[in-house]
Order: C-alpha cells, then sequence, then structure tokens
C-alpha cells in the first residue's frame, strides 16, 4: 500500500483540519456539561453540518483527481485510509410495462392494507374485499422522534 509523503504545507493543513475538528469536540463537551443550551447546539451543529456537506461537494471533483495520482485503489494519505471505489449503478425497470403494472398492483396492495390496519385501529372492525375476503394487516413500526432544521 503506498503512503504519501506530505509537504510543509499539506501539513499546515492537515493541523488546522485537526483544530477544527477538535474544537467541535470541545463544543460537544461544553453542551455535555450544561454550559450550553442543548437545543442551541443541535441547530449550530446543523447549521456546520450543511455547510460542510457543500463544501465537501465542493472540493470532490478535484479530490477525485488527487487520489487518480495513485495506482493502487486503497492508500493511506494524512494518516487515514483512502479506498477508491465505483459509486453503484441503478437500475431502471419503468420501461418495462410488465414491471410497471406489478408497482402499480403493489402499491394498490399497500394502500388498501394501510387503511384496513387505520380502520382496524380506529374502530376495532376489519376490512372486507369485495370478494369476501378479510384484508390482511401490516405491520406498523412507530418511527421515533427527530427535530427538523429549516436553515
Amino acid at each position: 500500500m503506498e503512503q504519501y509523503n506530505t509537504t510543509e504545507q499539506q501539513h499546515t493543513e492537515y493541523a488546522q483540519g485537526l483544530h477544527i475538528i477538535n474544537a467541535l469536540a470541545d463544543y460537544a463537551i461544553q453542551q455535555d456539561s450544561g454550559a450550553i443550551d442543548p437545543l442551541a447546539a443541535f441547530i449550530t451543529l446543523s447549521r456546520i453540518e450543511k455547510m460542510a456537506a457543500i463544501l465537501k461537494e465542493q472540493v470532490k471533483d478535484q479530490a477525485m483527481t488527487e487520489a487518480a495520482k495513485w495506482n493502487e485503489k486503497t492508500f493511506h494519505y494524512f494518516g487515514v485510509e483512502v479506498q477508491k471505489k465505483a459509486a453503484a449503478g441503478r437500475w431502471d425497470y419503468k420501461s418495462i410495462r410488465e414491471w410497471s403494472e406489478a408497482k402499480a398492483a403493489l402499491s394498490a396492495i399497500e394502500e388498501r392494507a394501510k387503511a384496513a390496519y387505520q380502520q382496524a385501529t380506529k374502530f376495532g372492525t376489519t376490512t372486507v374485499t369485495a370478494d369476501g375476503e378479510e384484508v390482511q394487516l401490516p405491520t406498523y413500526t412507530a418511527g421515533g422522534e427527530t427535530l427538523a432544521i429549516k436553515l
């Protein structure tokens, strides 16, 4: 596995990155100790997360170019293991009539089962199809609470 030799400038950039990470860790510790309002901390970290994602996307192409300089798929750089990987491809079946029909049928089954579940939960009654068959109820798992932050 190749090991990258860094320049003085790259060491400075690396140290600045570590400084930011350490500052964020200190911020989290302050929140844990009660020195910072937890909701304010959550909002601030949400802002940081959004900005980091934007900035990461901005440097992605240049980072890919830099990583292309190594012949190996895996190498060490700035103390971490870097792996060059191909992103997963995606299949699109929408142009297949049979698939579209089956998907529509599945959606209809899901909607009927969901409505039957809601009726059973609210009124304690079962739902019967036009053919006289009882609609089987799906399993519902409630999601936990979360906070949505609009920046």
